[in-house]
């Protein structure tokens, strides 16, 4: 069998992976988890179909003095549809605009196969090349090698606060260790999802498997499940109070306790995926968050909000569920925030200020004096320049500060993957999907940033972070493993 490689796109930096082919994104595609080029059969289109295509888009196109190649990344459905995510085109051109209609269009795609079983989605590339006033289209397979090759490469930082100066005088009061595939026995440096359980193990998600990491080595963790075909494909993780292990993999959610696997029925329907997984250790609730709406495990029992139960729901399409120590419910979906009390019935939207209502929680922690600690996410910007993160502190007075490039030390103010707080030294860390970790020392209003260039971590690009029992930091990297011990 073909060596599958899975993906599911970044969204909003909230503990995703991502993997656009080309340069120039489209944003008009459902997506969820995908698998590059795969199958024993693999996918393609109808020839006869596509020629029709071709034939279209020679009557329909001016080529008059064009020439050149343009390619586009399409996810086939086993439905035979198909939907272009990225192409090479960074003019955007007409020629472009028309010919991903027609391949979103094209209803004659052939899905791929693998164990005679259909993938959930498949992503190929369709090149087309423009020569002589004719257009002609074909697939370029994907070179697995040179992929890995190029794809297996540390992220250099992007740091866009220009003006704060970092003296990270700090860092040497860390001792950061690196597992990855030369040092260890981990054979992927893909690393998705961290979690660490009361005795210190630490569970993590490397590319869609499931392993745990003693310290010393890696070990993978199986579960045979014949309604899956036996198949991985995690994405994340989570552990909750009881030290109960939470798992979303193959559009299922599953839980481990003292080494016994649950499947649990959310009440989602197949044809969803999972945002994000949350949790509250004093409710003892699991949030599983959805374009569905939230499924709420509680009292070995699921829940479930959406509008029709909750008609002052902003929208359906839930990113982030979390409960406060108030006993409050926050929750981010794509049309802004609602907030609802311990019964779970809306509060009055006046109580927030405007930058919470309108805008999505993507990330959520809590201060032990039971301030918060919010990124928010504009979806109703419509420039891509205006798509940033707003970091902001909410104190328990009502009062807010925002953390800009101009007033903060903060890094970056895009694809902020985590916000974590650390109540021993009253320290906030942020992590990015392309600036490091951003270190913020509320005592004394100092920022530091850990990169690549700056520190011994290997890249600049953090999914996931999780804290173990002394508050030391674990990272999930596309680099491996990473963890800052206090010295």
């Amino acid at each position: 069998m073909k060596k599958t490689l899975l993906f599911s796109l970044l969204l909003l930096g909230i503990n995703s992976y991502g993997q656009y082919i080309y340069p120039v994104k489209v944003e008009n595609c459902k997506i969820d988890r995908f698998c590059l080029d795969c199958g024993d059969t693999l996918a393609g289109y109808d020839q006869k179909a596509f020629t029709k295509l071709e034939q279209e888009l020679n009557k329909e196109l001016d080529l008059n003095k064009l020439n050149g190649r343009i390619g586009f990344q399409v996810l086939v459905a086993p439905n035979k549809t198909g939907c272009v995510i990225s192409h090479t085109d960074e003019s955007n051109s007409t020629v472009t605009t028309k010919i991903i209609k027609k391949l979103n269009k094209f209803k004659k795609w052939t899905p791929s196969i693998t164990d005679g079983k259909k993938e959930l989605k498949t992503s190929i590339n369709v090149v087309f090349e423009i020569q002589n006033n004719t257009i002609s289209g074909e697939i370029v397979r994907v070179d697995f090698t040179e992929f890995e090759k190029n794809y297996d490469q540390p992220t250099a930082p992007k740091i866009l606060n220009k003006t704060y100066q970092y003296k990270n005088e700090n860092l040497s009061n860390y001792t950061i260790s690196v597992w990855d595939t030369k040092n260890s026995n981990l054979l992927d440096n893909n690393i998705m999802g961290v979690a660490v359980d009361n005795s210190g193990l630490v569970w993590l998600i490397s590319n869609f498997e499931l392993l745990t990491f003693n310290g010393q080595e890696f070990k993978e963790i199986q579960y045979n499940d014949p309604f899956n075909d036996n198949e991985s494909g995690y994405s994340q993780i989570l552990i909750d109070a009881d030290n109960i292990v939470w798992l979303y993999g193959n559009k299922q959610i599953y839980s481990i306790q003292e080494h016994k696997w649950q499947k649990h029925n959310t009440g989602l329907s197949k044809e969803t995926y999972v945002i994000t997984m949350s949790n509250d250790p004093i409710s003892k609730e699991i949030f599983v968050s959805s374009p569905e709406g939230v499924a709420i495990y509680k009292n070995e029992k699921w829940d479930f909000i959406n509008k029709s139960k909750v008609k002052e729901l902003p929208s359906t399409d839930i990113y982030l569920t979390q409960r406060d120590s108030n006993n409050r419910l926050w929750i981010g979906t794509s049309s802004g925030t609602i907030v609802m009390d311990k019964h779970n019935k809306p509060i009055t939207s006046d109580s927030f200020p405007s930058i919470i209502k309108k805008k999505t929680i993507t990330n959520f922690d809590e201060d032990k004096k039971g301030n918060f600690f919010l990124s928010l996410y504009d979806f109703e910007a419509k420039k891509r320049e205006e798509m940033y993160t707003d970091f902001i502190i909410y104190r328990t007075d009502g009062s807010y500060t925002k953390y800009t490039l101009e007033n903060s030390g903060i890094a970056t103010n895009t694809s902020l993957t985590k916000v974590l707080y650390d109540n021993e030294d009253d320290i906030l860390w942020i992590a990015s999907f392309n600036a490091g970790l951003i270190r913020y020392d509320l005592k004394k209003d100092s920022w530091e940033n850990y990169h690549s260039k700056n520190s011994m971590l290997p890249t600049s690009k953090i999914t996931d972070m999780a804290f173990d029992k002394n508050y030391n930091l674990y990272l999930a990297t596309d680099q491996g493993l990473v963890k800052l011990e206090k010295r």
